[in-house]
């Protein structure tokens, strides 16, 4: 919304666009973080049934719940900073913001500088600490690039009939589909919870290469929905047309160099762990298949949610990612639940 407004250089639809998502956003952030405050064991309970693992996470929870609303609004700050062609602002704020969190949770988990053993007390709190630094330094940033700008910004808040339409019909499928994917990674995240310490600690283990993997290319969408946005804003159908093929091109023959790299250094990156040979083996073999498809993986990123997505097209992304739910992702959670569930 806000790339293509700055593509037609229409200011009172760009704060249109800024303020109506920044509410829904916050709002949003508000209702989960009030759930995750009144009900941390009960969430916890569905994902482990380790009474003393419960109870630590439900207290790592009920804080890091505080952080959910400086998230919320540094992300559509970092969004229209984004789109202002201003991309280096929130990566600085992001540096300073992973910088505080981990002096803080050398500070605070292992009580060091005078400051208590807090363990994973200590972790929640250099998250939130540090998430809500992250939102300050990003509003500061925002306010200084802002004020080099043309347009001018004011809280427009109110739809009429026909902008109702459009920004539901935009909305809705998104906020769905993102839904219907966080529910199935969580019940993913529960199965592995139960089914052993073994294949749990594997995926565990996993889990930072994959999240740098994807994060490291995971840009090119978030750049396919602005470059391409503002481009279809401003009437130039073949520049965006040629900018989609080139961004899909670099993150094809992105994912494909850290897939590469990922089959050479992976057995020696499951070595760095002190854990158990069977650990060791199941995590390299995760590695593997996720080196596999996280080509196609980067792909789908950069097609729905950055090409299609800029283009308003939210429905078809839904309708693709409706159809790998129900077709795929269904059938192996009840497949793997069934296997496990004696455990």
């Amino acid at each position: 919304m806000i790339a293509q407004y700055m593509g037609q250089k229409n200011g009172r639809e760009v704060s249109r666009g800024f303020f109506v998502n920044l509410f829904l956003a916050v709002l949003l952030a508000a209702v989960f973080t009030g759930i995750c405050i009144a009900f941390p064991g009960q969430i916890m309970g569905v994902y482990t049934r380790d009474a003393v693992t419960r109870r630590i996470a439900s207290g790592y929870l009920g804080i890091i719940a505080f952080s959910y609303i400086p998230i919320a609004v540094s992300t559509l700050l970092s969004t229209l900073l984004r789109c202002m062609e201003a991309a280096s602002l929130p990566l600085y704020a992001s540096i300073f913001g992973a910088v505080v969190n981990t002096g803080l949770n050398y500070v605070l988990i292992f009580g060091k500088l005078g400051f208590p053993e807090l363990g994973v007390t200590g972790a929640a709190l250099a998250t939130v600490i540090s998430q809500t630094a992250c939102f300050l330094l990003t509003m500061v940033l925002f306010y200084a690039c802002y004020q080099k700008q043309e347009f001018r910004m004011e809280p427009v808040f109110c739809l009429d009939s026909v902008g109702r339409k459009q920004y539901l019909g935009i909305l809705l499928p998104i906020l769905m589909c993102e839904l219907f994917w966080s529910f199935g990674e969580n019940v993913y995240t529960a199965i592995y919870g139960n089914i052993g310490t073994v294949d749990c600690a594997a995926m565990t283990l996993t889990l930072p290469v994959q999240a740098l993997t994807i994060g490291a290319l995971n840009g090119l969408a978030q750049a396919a929905a602005i470059l391409i946005g503002k481009a279809l804003g401003s009437g130039e159908d073949e520049r965006a047309y040629q900018e989609s093929k080139k961004l899909m091109r670099y993150g094809f023959g992105g994912s494909l160099l850290l897939s590469a790299l990922l089959l050479l250094a992976g057995n020696a990156y499951v070595k760095i762990y002190q854990v158990e040979a069977p650990v060791r083996v199941l995590a390299y073999q995760i590695l593997i298949v996720f080196a596999i498809i996280s080509p196609i993986k980067v792909q789908n990123m950069i097609l729905g949610g950055g090409i299609l997505r800029s283009g308003g097209k939210t429905k078809y992304v839904m309708a693709v990612d409706g159809e790998h739910w129900s077709s795929g992702r269904r059938e192996n959670i009840k497949n793997t639940y069934n296997k496990y569930k004696k455990y």
